[in-house]
């Protein structure tokens, strides 16, 4: 009976024990970690809008390049001077261009009375465009996107707001958001006439607004949203109930409306730089969604945990007040523990005896495990370098690849139509050849450094940079980002070393470089290369203007597996690689040191 109160009372002990765990645990979680994930999220928001600001206003870009383009062509600047004879030939190029750019809705030119010559339509995104016959053209004096041409600046790209689709005075339903591209021509220094296009906007609002993380809402300069994330306040100024956040408690408009940029726990707004007449401004904020789900999985997280504690309090206070009676055994009995105290001994000395006689298997063991497991290393980098190829070729053939299809297909109309001009056509094969070429040379650039065997040879050293720059050229250009190579102004330096392995490390570093350039948006992004030349030694820089490297993680970039980036983004694998080169491989050092700019790297190689 005794031993059962006993047995009783220790349960009792545990179960307070395990209750003051679970109270102090939600306690300190509540007061010092709820809402961390949320103000996380928020303190991100400022990059994350940034970033929809410029992927937005790539959708004016295309439009604006089409007119700029159209308006310097050959045959555009025959049709102004003799449009009965190249009518059908700019029609055609019309359609080319409607037909290759599935975002516009029309293509047209209005001359300078303010009517209709030329006019490719398409009905709705994804169909096909055609050319609307003569007797269906408008006169368009009377609009005021003609009207207001007139008095802006000739040979100039200019922008309406982005409004819905109107026919006959009518809202087009469902939606459809639409944007004007319009170029106003100049011909003999006076009015000649405007390109205009109509652009289709659904597809870009809706990859604007694809965030897991964030409500948006796109709106005017008086408040009113384009769109909104509650669908039923989307174009809420067409609407009998007009919605306007200006009368919204859950927003501080008079403070959205008077700065540019604005941050706060509850949302970030920004006034975006686009080229329309009223000011656009975005705002993001967490979704609520999100912070319902995430409410939902801290309550189950505090069920699991506190159900765990209740069960390992149970399971505790069984073995200790069992334990405690097997203790009691022992001591009423001294032959009993001293038995099993010796068999204790004789267990841990023959688990020694066997430690012993085992160890040195065991060592071998461990040393081919991590010789596997840098093998696996070395694996996991070459993926990942290939993956950049990849990216690096696709780069590089993007812009010869569009311009061979442009090419032939110019040549095609040109035949179908009977327009062909024999004499053009071995210039417009040379561009196809050259280009041609170029792909080829690509191709032998990327090979050359993918299947060079790994053997010391001599090389030029700016060879070498050369190469690596070739590769991620087109990738920092596409980016924005300069390089500066300054190689080249010193006399060629030759030493013995592996090409293929020093040209993977410098591509490792530039990419790196290129990478945290792009997650801290930096303006006027570059990295530079150098080169030290000393009597025993030559050493590579290459530096960013990214800000440095933070003191918390200096110690730490050459480490395997460790990366500030997002899984998806990173392995934690090249800067490692590329130590393990330059030091074991190439016998030289890799260091990095933080400068005014940013952060700046050392490659160290023996020199004779």
């Amino acid at each position: 009976m005794k031993r059962v109160t006993e047995q009783y009372r220790i349960a009792v002990y545990f179960f307070i024990f395990s209750l003051g765990l679970i109270i102090s645990f939600v306690f300190v979680d509540i007061t010092f970690f709820s809402g961390q994930l949320e103000k996380t999220i928020m303190q991100n928001a400022s990059t994350k809008i940034k970033e929809r600001e410029k992927f937005f206003s790539r959708y004016f870009d295309t439009p604006r390049n089409i007119l700029n383009s159209t308006r310097q062509s050959e045959y555009f600047n025959k049709y102004l001077d003799s449009p009965t004879v190249y009518k059908t030939e700019l029609n055609d190029i019309f359609l080319t261009m409607v037909s290759i750019n599935t975002q516009i809705m029309q293509f047209r030119y209005i001359d300078a009375d303010g009517k209709e010559k030329i006019r490719i339509d398409r009905k709705s995104l994804g169909l096909k465009a055609n050319i609307v016959k003569d007797e269906f053209l408008q006169n368009k004096s009377n609009r005021y996107y003609f009207k207001d041409s007139k008095t802006k600046e000739l040979d100039k790209v200019w922008f309406s707001n982005i409004d819905l689709n109107i026919e006959r005075g009518q809202i087009i339903k469902p939606y459809i958001p639409t944007l004007r591209a319009m170029l106003p021509i100049k011909k003999n220094g006076k009015f000649s006439g405007v390109l205009i296009i109509n652009y289709f906007m659904s597809d870009a609002i809706r990859k604007l607004f694809q965030t897991p993380l964030y409500d948006m809402i796109l709106l005017n300069d008086r408040g009113f949203p384009l769109v909104h994330y509650n669908k039923k306040y989307n174009w809420s100024f067409y609407q009998k109930t007009k919605y306007s956040i200006s009368n919204d408690p859950l927003f501080d408009w008079k403070k959205i409306a008077l700065n540019d940029f604005v941050i706060n726990d509850d949302f970030v707004s920004k006034k975006l730089n686009l080229d329309t007449p009223e000011k656009l401004i975005l705002i993001l904020q967490l979704k609520k969604s999100y912070l319902l789900k995430s409410q939902k999985e801290k309550l189950y997280e505090y069920t699991i945990v506190s159900s765990i504690i209740m069960i390992l309090s149970f399971f505790m206070s069984y073995i200790f007040s069992k334990y405690l009676r097997g203790l009691q055994f022992i001591i009423d009995d001294t032959k009993k523990s001293n038995k099993y105290l010796e068999k204790k001994v004789d267990a841990k000395t023959k688990e020694l005896q066997d430690l012993n006689e085992n160890l040195e298997k065991k060592v071998e063991d461990e040393i081919r495990k991590n010789k596997e497991k840098e093998e696996q290393l070395f694996a996991q980098a070459k993926l990942a370098a290939m993956g950049d190829m990849i990216g690096n070729i696709a780069h590089q053939w993007r812009q010869p690849l569009s311009m061979i299809s442009t090419n032939a297909s110019g040549i095609k109309i040109k035949y179908e139509f009977g327009q062909l001009d024999v004499s053009e056509l071995p210039k417009e094969m040379d561009i196809i050849v050259e280009k041609t070429k170029y792909l080829s040379n690509t191709i032998d650039t990327f090979r050359n450094f993918l299947i060079e065997r790994k053997e010391y040879k001599e090389i030029v050293l700016q060879e070498n940079i050369n190469m690596a720059v070739g590769i991620v050229s087109s990738s920092l250009q596409d980016n924005f980002i300069e390089l500066k190579n300054d190689t080249h102004l010193l006399p060629s330096i030759k030493l013995h070393t592996i090409s293929a392995e020093l040209c993977e490390v410098i591509i490792n570093i530039i990419n790196n470089a290129k990478d945290i350039l792009l997650e801290k948006n930096i303006s006027d992004a570059w990295i530079k290369i150098g080169i030290l030349q000393f009597s025993n030694k030559v050493t590579i820089t290459i530096e960013d203007n990214a800000g440095g490297i933070p003191k918390s993680i200096f110690a730490r970039i050459f480490e395997p597996y460790f990366t500030t980036k997002h899984k998806s983004q990173g392995t934690g694998l090249g800067l490692h690689m590329s130590y393990k080169i330059i030091t074991e491989s190439l016998h030289g050092k890799l260091y990095v040191k933080n400068t005014s700019n940013g952060a700046k790297f050392f490659i160290e190689l023996p020199f004779e």
